[in-house]
């Protein structure tokens, strides 16, 4: 796959892997993780892709800002940040915006350690997420 895993090294520097790669694209796991979090909620008709919709409703938009390993702690850290910015499609009004950051703690010193903590981080910023998208919408349909 090729896209390096990439760290926060002890002097505030950011390094990549050299043999360590994610199996997939880090915005793409999130991007699919925030969708099933959000038709899990069970408040919405349709969640996916606004590009494949005839008209959405609402239209969530992210930035995969942080998606790391900290080494500058100990224990060292799986670290994600995401900013959400949900829409109206058809109007100018932001129904909720937030950034949210997980920390999720290795229990060892390895891609795979790394790779689980990240899991763990991932879940629990979208069901964050999706909690508080599911709350700022009111009138979404089941």
């Amino acid at each position: 796959y090729g896209l390096p895993m990439v760290y926060l090294d002890e002097n505030a520097r950011l390094g990549a892997s050299e043999l360590d790669t994610w199996a997939e694209i880090p915005r793409d796991v999130v991007t699919r993780a925030i969708t099933d979090a959000l038709v899990a909620t069970g408040r919405f008709r349709d969640a996916g892709n606004a590009a494949a919709m005839a008209r959405p409703d609402l239209l969530l938009t992210g930035e995969l800002r942080k998606f790391l390993e900290n080494r500058t702690v100990s224990p060292r850290t799986a670290e994600i940040e995401v900013r959400f910015e949900l829409r109206e499609a058809r109007g100018a009004n932001c129904l909720w915006a937030e950034t949210l950051r997980v920390e999720r703690p290795l229990d060892k010193q390895s891609a795979a350690a790394l790779a689980a903590a990240m899991n763990e981080a991932v879940g629990q910023v979208v069901s964050q997420a999706a909690a508080a998208i599911a709350k700022a919408v009111p009138d979404a349909a089941p």
